[in-house]
């Protein structure tokens, strides 16, 4: 389970959630469980930036918790994973590398349901705009300017820039289009990766 700190009544609307999929098995039985029911169902936190992320972590653990623990249909596991992923730009500023790549394993390989794409089947050169710290992230995209742009929102905060990788098939978990960014989800943890230098 994700480590992120829920707050009481979320963490009562989770156990909820694990109590009908163990019984009768309510949520597992559906093939396609809206994650609107997590947005609804889950109390807001108050209005400002910081709650607004916080609220919103606190459903990806929802739906992270559900689709690891196998509570959800695969076809409902599926798009649960996915929405959320893309609900912002942050989907790893509080949740861990492993604890995504637990529940995209889970799922197996994924994509936009509007957008589909096939799973690869040769290595692919990708790219990440991130700073040092944050270089074996999950999200990448094939596009060099979309990680360039990505490196130049962080060039602020410590030292970085673009960085490359081969990936190899099994390693792809996901490929989504949402933002025009050709993103890959990938597990990066053991790939070699490269800080780029373009040529002058």
């Amino acid at each position: 389970m994700p480590s992120f700190e829920l707050l009481p009544e979320e963490q009562q609307f989770l156990d909820r959630i694990l109590r009908q999929a163990a019984g009768s098995r309510s949520f597992g039985a559906k093939d396609e469980w809206l994650f609107d029911e997590v947005l609804d169902g889950v109390p807001q936190r108050s209005e400002d930036d910081s709650a607004q992320s916080g609220w919103l972590n606190a459903c990806r653990t929802i739906a992270l918790t559900a689709v690891s623990e196998r509570c959800l249909a695969p076809r409902a596991a599926d798009r649960a994973l996915s929405r959320a992923w893309s609900l912002d730009n942050s989907p790893e500023a509080a949740i861990g590398t492993d604890d995504w790549v637990a529940a995209f394993r889970v799922v197996g390989f994924t994509c936009d349901p509007d957008e589909p794409f096939e799973q690869p089947t040769s290595p692919t050169q990708v790219w990440r705009g991130a700073p040092t710290e944050r270089a074996r992230g999950l999200a990448w995209t094939t596009d060099i300017h979309v990680a360039a742009d990505f490196a130049g929102a962080t060039a602020g905060a410590s030292r970085g820039g673009v960085w490359t990788t081969v990936v190899p098939p099994q390693l792809v978990l996901a490929r989504y289009n949402t933002r025009a960014e050709d993103e890959w989800v990938i597990d990066a943890r053991e790939l070699q990766l490269e800080l780029y230098t373009p040529s002058i």
